[in-house]
């Protein structure tokens, strides 16, 4: 069989700079060894974040992945496995520009995975630009638009490539809503109960307004004794605020209280109760790789989408 050759990695070399910082190089070629082409190429945006230095260990030691590109304005230069604490170097510096690790990506032998944890607007035109080099989209980040979320699945359901956006990669978050919505017809009262480490401790958290949502719409009001209807409101509003102890009311009633603990694991709890008894569902992360698996989930289901998908909860 002849030996085939592909860009394995981008090296970014410039007398006096790296890319995009004052001189760049051509990335050098060289032949894949077979494991490495029969494993899903991966690129991850927001390498140096908490998040991208999690996600760089976890496909580093996942069988069947391989990190082909590592992109962020920080830590440029630096190897992007060394940065994310992995116990060797990858041989893939970080790099700042997008253009160039999605070109050599897009000549990966099998299918290419972009994995964005950058920042809201980045995050929507790289991966816009992604696919459009016909790599999938798998993206974490926060506060993207109704628009900007519509518009990535325009694109992938026109292109017929996997797109994933997901509020949240916590696997244990998914199981606990998908129990919530089993429970949701047997109770008729329902409040969540959520311990944040950082973030504004009077305001609800996306996992929070995503989780009392997943409930909503099931043709029942909780709380209905206890609230005033009127004054329901909805994602993506947050807004709203009540007075000490009472919670924030959203979506069918269901009522959400905040705390903020810094140092103690992020905790959200599902607590539903009726006349006579109390079911109680927990879903705690301990740090950032807690997220990991889910978002491994998400890059080994996208390859097969031939559209897009919102949220990891019809994969678990």
């Amino acid at each position: 069989m002849a030996n085939v050759v592909r860009l394995q990695r981008v090296q970014v070399r410039a007398s006096g700079g790296l890319s995009g910082l004052g001189g760049r190089q051509k990335p050098e070629l060289q032949a894949a060894p077979l494991q490495d082409r029969l494993a899903t190429p991966v690129v991850v945006a927001g390498a140096a974040g908490n998040m991208g230095r999690a996600v760089i260990r976890a496909v580093n030691q996942a069988r069947g992945l391989q990190l082909v590109g590592a992109v962020d304005v920080r830590a440029v230069g630096e190897d992007s496995g060394t940065h994310a604490g992995c116990e060797e170097e990858t041989g893939l510096p970080i790099v700042d520009d997008i253009l160039v690790v999605l070109g050599s990506a897009a000549q990966q032998e099998r299918p290419c995975v972009y994995v964005d944890f950058s920042a809201p607007d980045a995050a929507f035109e790289n991966s816009k630009h992604a696919m459009a080099f016909g790599l999938r989209p798998v993206v974490g980040t926060r506060g993207l638009t109704n628009k900007q979320i519509s518009k990535l699945s325009e694109m992938a359901d026109k292109s017929s490539l996997g797109c994933v956006v997901a509020p949240s990669f916590s696997i244990g978050l998914a199981l606990l809503q998908q129990a919530a919505q089993s429970a949701a017809f047997h109770y008729k009262y329902a409040e969540i109960v959520e311990s944040l480490s950082d973030g504004e401790a009077s305001r609800p958290s996306l996992d929070a307004l995503e989780t009392a949502n997943s409930i909503s719409g099931l043709g029942r009001i909780f709380n209905a004794d206890e609230s005033n209807v009127d004054n329901f409101w909805e994602m993506p509003s947050v807004s709203a605020e009540s007075g000490p102890g009472e919670g924030v009311v959203v979506g069918d009633g269901v009522r959400v209280h905040c705390l903020r603990s810094r140092g103690k694991p992020s905790t959200l709890e599902m607590l539903f109760s009726g006349p006579h008894d109390t079911y109680t569902i927990k879903a705690e992360s301990l740090s950032y790789d807690a997220y990991a698996p889910g978002v491994l989930l998400a890059i080994r289901k996208v390859v097969g989408l031939k559209g897009f998908v919102y949220g990891i909860e019809t994969m678990v």
